[in-house]
């Protein structure tokens, strides 16, 4: 059985897909870039006397990373939410009308 597939339907899906994908793509690069403050932190802190410790540093940096990387994977199940209900596209025949 062939189901069919209105042209709104389709525009729907469309949207939805574009706004998982770049939800995806930030969750992604949020990922990606998580690591940078931890590097930054650690090279400030050996560059002078006066600033706090490596350790500390370290620390700070550590948590920075896993709350960017908290974000980050926030975004990537959120994208999930616009393309939950049209799960059922992928797995059908559809015709457009």
């Amino acid at each position: 059985m062939t189901n069919i597939l209105t042209k709104d339907q389709v525009n729907h899906f469309l949207t939805a897909c574009k706004k998982a994908a770049n939800l995806t793509a930030t969750g992604v690069l949020l990922c990606i870039l998580s690591a940078a403050p931890l590097l930054a932190l650690i090279s400030f802190a050996r560059l002078g006397s006066s600033t706090p410790s490596v350790d500390t540093m370290t620390a700070l940096g550590v948590i920075i990373l896993l709350i960017i990387v908290a974000t980050g994977v926030a975004f990537i199940i959120a994208s999930n939410r616009y393309i939950k209900s049209y799960e059922k596209l992928e797995y059908e025949n559809w015709e457009h009308s």
